[in-house]
């Protein structure tokens, strides 16, 4: 059996620089340097259709994760849909028809992968912005293995990922460190062993990685004088302590952050540094609220409570968190409609390489993800890798339960990052 291993190594990380967190000083910030000002500005043409496309694999894949209704979650729908468009690249037949319908693609293929790599080149150009976010993308292949052209040529050109050599025959282990090693360097050494033991043999042909990170302050930044323990009820009801960030917003003119509220829930955008990226908080008015808020998510619904938003004089309370989570996505993505691609007997990857050694399929997708929140910012770190194998309130909004948060791009809104806080402890 040989294998193909694509991974995707996204890091967001928004600086969540506190007494026992996260360093917030920023390369390419200093006054001397002109700021490169983001192409994409509004979700409008085929760049907006990726967005709109990818909001809603966001969403369907939470659904998926969040069956579980005690456990915290965080994952990079972008990492998700990063990775699935690099190997939709090379999908032919059934194979390619599912992965269009899982990536909710309306565009032909030439243009969604231009889109895509218009809009990563856009995010990645950081220079002088009050925030950082760049994207690495890499092949690794098998030393001398038939890969196409054309599939070589769509990674190389429309995601910026070239081909380097490895012998997987001879090292297997090894090129797992190796990649290993490039997604840690590529997310701030958050994401750590992505690849698990096993993952990588001497049947293993390629490895597709992409990585992101983000990292910035908030726009207006909570006090830590103000932060004490306080009491968050968790997912199952036990009671913990946990240090509760304190802010009036209404005391703060100049405060670009805004709250909302519908029957049931409050939302509330804390914006980054530049007001181009912001967190979105949906904190529900029961503290056993968020299941039934989870039951009607879509993108439709979330810019629906986007709506409700305006400035502020609420008063707010959010816990300092810290979260890591891993899942095996292959389960949630066949459920979401691409299940030949995990056959050995109905994939088609022949648009990456038509070997005579067997038919690729993908035997796994792995995902890592890190989240840190503290007064200053924000820090996140996410990680995915697609195995493929071959066969011979404007008052009072107090966060002390389980809520709901995402991380968008406010320029184009896409969501990098989705979570749920069930017990920050």
């Amino acid at each position: 059996m040989f294998r193909l291993a694509l991974i995707l190594s996204p890091i967001v990380a928004l600086s969540a620089c506190g007494c026992d967190c996260i360093d917030t000083d920023q390369e390419g910030t200093d006054d001397a340097v002109d700021r490169v000002a983001r192409v994409v500005v509004s979700p409008a043409g085929d760049v907006g259709s990726v967005v709109d496309s990818h909001n809603t694999l966001a969403w369907d894949l939470y659904g998926e994760l969040a069956d579980d209704d005690v456990d915290n979650i965080f994952f990079s729908p972008f990492s998700t849909t990063a990775a699935l468009s690099m190997t939709y690249a090379g999908a032919e037949r059934s194979t390619q028809t599912e992965m269009e319908d899982v990536l909710n693609v309306d565009l032909s293929e030439d243009t969604w992968h231009e889109a895509m790599g218009a809009y990563m080149q856009d995010l990645n150009g950081d220079l002088g912005r009050g925030y950082t976010l760049t994207i690495a993308n890499q092949l690794f292949g098998q030393t001398g293995y038939p890969f196409e052209t054309p599939f070589l040529d769509v990674c190389d050109q429309d995601y910026a990922a070239p081909l380097e050599d490895w012998d997987f025959i001879s090292d297997a282990e090894g090129g797992r460190e190796h990649v290993n090693a490039w997604v840690e360097d590529n997310t701030n050494d958050r994401i750590v062993d992505l690849l698990p033991a096993g993952s990588v043999t001497g049947d293993t042909r390629l490895i597709l990685a992409n990585a992101i990170y983000f990292l910035a302050d908030w726009e207006t930044q909570f006090n830590p004088e103000d932060t004490v323990d306080r009491t968050f009820t968790t997912a199952g009801r036990n009671e913990v302590t946990v240090p509760m960030m304190y802010m009036d917003i209404g005391g703060m003119p100049d405060s670009t952050i805004e709250t909302g509220r519908t029957d049931d829930l409050a939302v509330v955008k804390l914006p980054y540094q530049d007001n181009e990226l912001s967190m979105i908080l949906i904190v529900p008015d029961a503290t056993d609220g968020l299941a039934d808020i989870e039951a009607e998510l879509s993108q439709a619904t979330f810019d629906g409570w986007l709506e409700a938003l305006q400035p502020s004089d609420a008063t707010l309370f959010m816990p300092k968190f810290t979260l890591e989570y891993e899942a095996e996505l292959s389960t949630p993505l066949r459920a979401l409609g691409m299940p030949s691609a995990f056959d050995a007997s109905t994939a088609d990857f022949t648009g990456i390489a038509d070997a005579s050694d067997g038919n690729l399929y993908i035997t796994g997708v792995y995902h890592k993800a890190f989240v840190a929140v503290d007064e200053l910012g924000t820090e996140a770190a996410a990680a995915t890798a697609v195995v493929v194998g071959v066969e011979s309130a404007a008052d009072f909004i107090n966060a002390d339960h389980p809520f709901l948060f995402a991380i968008r791009d406010d320029l184009t809104g896409a969501i990098l990052f989705i979570g749920r806080v069930t017990d920050p402890s």
